[in-house]
């Protein structure tokens, strides 16, 4: 079984689920059919997987994560997974793979780290990708590749090979509205970015989405964005401002991120904020190692 994988106290719940809230039949038949992995969140604050199918020793859980090897699972996936727990589906195709490393097994990065923020030239959208580059301050300095002060071509070379990369404007599922539009092809193919985080809509939309040739082509190592074509800002913009407090708790993995992310989400008792963060996934490396953030 992989190592736990500690979370921040502060995104700890109360109450705990029991075993009776728990549809784990319908989860286990999907287990063993689909080939998923669950997680729970414990009361101690900690990811566990589960050890087996059949493991129903539910007691204490605070949380659940599913991950799953494929957009059609996700979908089955998402509609057996309790409303009344904090929880989360994600595809990490990476996870499935013969030759990845269990969860927890990781090497973080040291020495320079790259976090740069993209948004389209949009009042609205360059004060959200500003004020999340204030919130992360702390950690170090935060690129502005903002489109009121960066061309397509000069941002797409200076965020080439960054480990964490947010984008805020529209999109679609043939890339990004922002910069006169931004496609697969504007990528660097020799410098790939670690995480690509879109705070946008549609880049997830379809079997030849935007999100999936990054992946397919190795130009980006992870993805993040919504299934919702029509995910509203302010949702996003406080997905986003939760997002950047959990990052500066330096988290070590994407999936301890998320995992605590998933948590704060539902801490917050709103529910078209939960709604919209079940909404997205991400499709690459769920294992990916966040880089030692330094504090400035």
């Amino acid at each position: 079984m992989p190592r736990p994988v500690s979370l921040s106290s502060s995104h700890q719940c109360s109450g705990s689920l029991r075993r009776e809230d728990y549809p784990l039949s319908k989860l286990s038949c999907l287990v063993a059919e689909n080939n998923f992995r669950l997680f729970r969140i414990t009361s101690a604050g900690v990811c566990h997987q589960f050890d087996t199918p059949d493991d129903s020793d539910t007691v204490g859980t605070k949380a659940l994560i599913a991950l799953v090897p494929t957009q059609a699972a996700w979908k089955q996936v998402m509609k057996l997974l309790p409303n009344e727990l904090p929880r989360s589906c994600f595809v990490g195709k990476r996870f499935f793979s013969a030759n990845a490393p269990p969860l927890g097994a990781y090497q973080r990065k040291t020495g320079s780290v790259r976090i740069a923020v993209m948004a389209q030239w949009e009042p609205a959208y360059t004060r959200q990708a500003r004020r999340w580059r204030s919130r992360v301050s702390p950690i170090g300095e935060i690129e502005d590749m903002c489109a009121d002060r960066r061309g397509r071509d000069d941002v797409m070379a200076s965020i080439a090979g960054a480990h964490v990369v947010l984008y805020f404007g529209h999109g679609h599922y043939f890339g990004l509205d922002g910069y006169h539009g931004i496609a697969a092809e504007h990528f660097l193919p020799d410098r790939p970015i670690g995480l690509f985080w879109s705070w946008s809509c549609n880049t997830l939309c379809g079997r030849h989405s935007f999100a999936l040739r990054l992946l397919q082509a190795g130009l980006v190592k992870a993805y993040i964005g919504t299934t919702n074509p029509k995910a509203r800002s302010c949702d996003n913009l406080r997905l986003a401002q939760l997002s950047a407090d959990v990052l500066l708790q330096n988290p070590k993995t994407l999936m301890e991120w998320l995992s605590s992310l998933t948590l704060a989400v539902h801490e917050t008792g709103e529910m078209q904020l939960i709604t919209a963060w079940s909404d997205y996934q991400v499709l690459g490396d769920i294992t990916l190692p966040l880089p030692e953030f330094p504090r400035s």
